[in-house]
């Protein structure tokens, strides 16, 4: 999520669905002051964080045979890691996906479903444009048809003890990852378009309608592209004058 253009915002779907709903204007600015944030410093929010949650979970809702308890060890094992890690960034990270296991796991039997096949996708840069603003999708999984391998939904995974998603904020989420679907030729079906939120833990599908949804998201997208270019350009000073104020 990288940018060196403070013309292009960029904003990951699930903190952009948090933005939708917050109806204070301060709490909209500190979304998108920490996005540049994060755009200027990918360090800053720890991005690699939650790799190994999400990949016990993919392969938790890939492969049949896994049950609950399969996530439980797994839980174990990063805390054990972390116990014995040296390096502190590494050992919190352990703990952090270790943490987001055992959140997740109260639905994650729900989560699952027989009627679609669960894959990998190369999707993980996978973006949508709205008014000027690109929404990074990035879905976890890919759902497919059994048969015909047509995809027919996506799963995404969203990490964060911060900025966590209410049922209005998932389904705008799922309403989004819908409309990604559509717009790159795949034939979604709503039940099978899946957010889920980790730390609440809730998940939610697109709904049967989400045209008011979508017109949110838009009104979102205008408002961060109308606030971007001198926010970005202020934060990046603010940076620079830390960064100087650090050095020897």
């Amino acid at each position: 999520m990288k940018s060196a253009d403070s013309q292009s915002p960029i904003f990951p779907m699930c903190k952009l669905a948090e933005y939708t709903v917050s109806a204070s204007s301060t709490r909209r600015r500190s979304l998108v002051r920490a996005q540049i944030k994060q755009t200027l410093d990918e360090s800053e929010k720890r991005r690699w964080w939650y790799q190994d949650a999400r990949a016990e979970i993919r392969k938790f809702i890939r492969v049949p045979g896994m049950r609950r308890q399969d996530l439980v060890a797994a839980a174990g094992r990063l805390r054990d890691s972390a116990a014995t890690e040296i390096k502190k960034s590494a050992a919190d990270s352990f703990l952090a996906s270790a943490r987001a296991i055992e959140a997740f796991l109260p639905v994650a039997e729900s989560v699952r479903s027989a009627k679609v096949i669960a894959a990998a996708g190369k999707r993980g840069d996978a973006r949508l444009q709205r008014c000027g603003v690109q929404i990074v999708v990035a879905p976890d999984l890919l759902f497919l048809e059994r048969g015909s391998e047509v995809v027919v939904g996506a799963l995404k995974l969203h990490a964060s003890q911060e900025f966590k998603l209410d049922s209005e904020g998932l389904l705008n989420a799922a309403s989004i990852l819908h409309t990604y679907l559509h717009q790159n030729g795949d034939r979604p079906a709503r039940a099978h378009c899946t957010v889920v939120d980790l730390f609440t833990p809730a998940f939610e599908c697109a709904p049967g309608r989400f045209k008011r949804r979508m017109e949110a998201v838009d009104a979102a997208c205008e408002e961060i592209n109308g606030w971007w270019t001198a926010m970005y350009n202020r934060v990046r000073a603010e940076e620079a004058g830390k960064r100087r104020q650090q050095a020897p």
